[in-house]
């Protein structure tokens, strides 16, 4: 087990522990022994999947914020909770140098805490698409079956994760002593730095809901004013015109490959006035919405008759 990644997967699939990596540092994108898929760095075990599905991802975004300011009102100690779908997490924050690195969430199910998970989930799936309760309930009991365990279980791994963590950053941290941003000078290459990578994964998780400055400086532990300037200095662009820009990217993406109505678009990509959507989508993309797909069309159909 080289990697966090081998060991993450190993942990799954032999213990059926669920680890997942929150990087508000940029950690895990600076030393390739820390690389993980993007699914690791979220909770993405199948039950976890189908709670996005039936209850919406942005109501998870809103849990790991809930998350973060716990960590920041207990001083930064581990703790052990209950989500709100009923998965039971192990919560370790790793610092260095009394810095939040990366925070580690180890999940799966206590036997003694089933019952309130379960009545958790029944909630849920009350307020779920009448078609999709079957789904939430069979993964809820897979989930069960295979990822039963106890508090101290998911304790264990969720240190041995933090503790590779640590190892592998050794010296990556060289700013001044109580400096409370991350270390957001770290970087491979010519990218972006990493914190601003997590920063971009972040928003592309979060589209289809409200994403606010505020809750960006909360999850990634730093000011508005200086996550304002970081990114601006990274991106070039200001969060509001970037979050702006990947709404309207993503709506023209499903203008191009699925039938759905402007109005349903405006709502998938969170915009819930469809006329101010029409006027962002002219104004990023330089045609409205009806005719960025006649365009598409146009352009599909040329190409097939040149095939």
């Amino acid at each position: 087990m080289d990697t966090l990644h081998s060991l993450m997967k190993r942990t799954r699939e032999c213990f059926g522990v669920h680890l997942c990596v929150h990087d508000v540092s940029g950690v895990t994108y600076a030393r390739k022994s820390l690389s993980l898929p993007y699914l690791m760095m979220q909770h993405g075990c199948d039950y976890c999947t189908a709670v996005k599905r039936c209850v919406s991802e942005p109501r998870c975004m809103k849990q790991k914020q809930l998350v973060m300011w716990m960590l920041r009102k207990n001083g930064m100690k581990p703790f052990y909770g209950v989500c709100h779908m009923g998965v039971c997490e192990y919560i370790l924050p790793v610092c260095q140098s009394g810095r939040l690195l990366a925070v580690v969430f180890a999940s799966g199910m206590v036997k003694n805490d089933e019952p309130d998970c379960r009545s958790r989930m029944l909630r849920a799936k009350e307020k779920a698409a009448p078609a999709l309760r079957q789904l939430l309930e069979e993964s809820y009991g897979m989930f069960v079956q295979e990822s039963t365990v106890s508090r101290e279980t998911l304790r264990f791994f969720a240190e041995l994760a933090g503790e590779r963590i640590l190892r592998a950053a050794v010296g990556l941290t060289d700013a001044d002593e109580g400096d409370p941003y991350a270390v957001e000078s770290v970087r491979e290459g010519k990218g972006h730095c990493g914190t601003v990578r997590a920063i971009l994964g972040y928003i592309e998780a979060s589209l289809p809901g409200a994403i606010t400055l505020g809750d960006i400086s909360s999850v990634f532990f730093m000011s508005e004013g200086h996550l304002c300037r970081l990114f601006r200095k990274e991106m070039s662009m200001s969060i509001i015109a970037y979050v702006k820009r990947q709404r309207m990217l993503m709506a023209a993406r499903l203008l191009r490959d699925s039938g759905e109505s402007v109005s349903d678009i405006s709502a998938r990509v969170g915009v819930s006035d469809p006329n101010y959507f029409c006027r962002a989508f002219k104004q990023e993309m330089g045609v409205t919405p009806s005719e960025y797909r006649s365009n598409a069309l146009n352009s599909r159909i040329q190409g097939q008759n040149r095939s």
